[in-house]
């Protein structure tokens, strides 16, 4: 069965990193996530660098993606 810990927005990754989520999602789940879903697009563009873009956000950082 998947288990999959969605990340909403962008923002959620500025204050803290992926392994936090996942803890979060881990206690209140009881299961640790089988997959982890970010907004690829967001109004200003690509959210994360990729084939299809760069990103463009500039809260986030080169260290904290």
């Amino acid at each position: 069965m998947r288990a999959v810990c969605i990340i909403p927005a962008t923002e959620c990754m500025i204050y803290h990193d992926v392994e936090y989520w996942i803890t979060i999602f881990e206690s209140r789940s009881g299961r640790l996530p089988t997959d982890v879903v970010f907004p690829g697009f967001v109004e200003a563009g690509p959210s994360y660098v990729s084939e299809f873009g760069t990103i463009t956000p500039s809260s986030l950082s080169e260290r904290n993606l």
